[in-house]
């Protein structure tokens, strides 16, 4: 069913709609009729496609996190930390295909909780692949190292984003890669 190409446009236009009214209200204060007039469709086809808004909500908050999830886990462990570049290259390109996507993650106050949820895909990424290098890992040794440079790496990454420019990725990435080596000296993997 969501194969239809029909579907998947229409969603795609309430999704998009949604993402640019939340830049301009809080996702509180969007109703149905600004979503479906700023679609161009009527409530009859919104109502085939969602229940409400939370609905909208989630449908595109699980989108963008099958998406960055596949980044993320495109790249080796090593590279997630040793190589940060490759991290905020992999996001960079990403959002920029999808400027509506870019914006609401990194502008809108309704995305909190799917930043926190990027930084959850970081670090079960890294714990999954951890267990698989180090079977005799105990994780809980390692759970708050682990969560302070996924929270560390995505907070920089959203940081900069919003920075004017003055500190570029190559500093940026220079930065987080000796902070990232550092706590994995610490505990002692590398």
């Amino acid at each position: 069913m969501l194969t239809d190409k029909r579907i998947i446009k229409t969603r795609g236009k309430i999704k998009n709609a949604f993402m640019n009214l939340v830049m301009e209200s809080d996702a509180a204060e969007i109703t149905i009729s600004d979503l479906t007039e700023k679609a161009g469709i009527n409530r009859s086809t919104f109502y085939l496609h969602y229940k409400n808004i939370d609905a909208v909500i989630k449908d595109i908050d699980e989108e963008i996190q099958k998406k960055i999830k596949l980044c993320i886990e495109s790249l080796d462990v090593y590279s997630v930390y040793d190589d940060i570049y490759s991290v905020f290259a992999k996001l960079t390109e990403m959002l920029n295909e999808a400027p509506a996507v870019k914006n609401y993650i990194l502008d809108s106050s309704s995305s909190l909780f799917l930043i926190a949820r990027i930084k959850e895909i970081l670090y079960e990424t890294t714990v999954n692949a951890l267990k698989e290098t180090f079977p005799q890992l105990d994780i809980s040794e390692v759970v708050y190292p682990l969560t302070f440079a996924a929270s560390g790496i995505i907070d920089s990454y959203v940081k900069w984003a919003h920075s004017d420019g003055n500190v570029s990725m190559e500093s940026l990435i220079e930065t987080m890669n000796s902070l990232t080596q550092s706590i994995f000296k610490y505990i002692n993997l590398f």
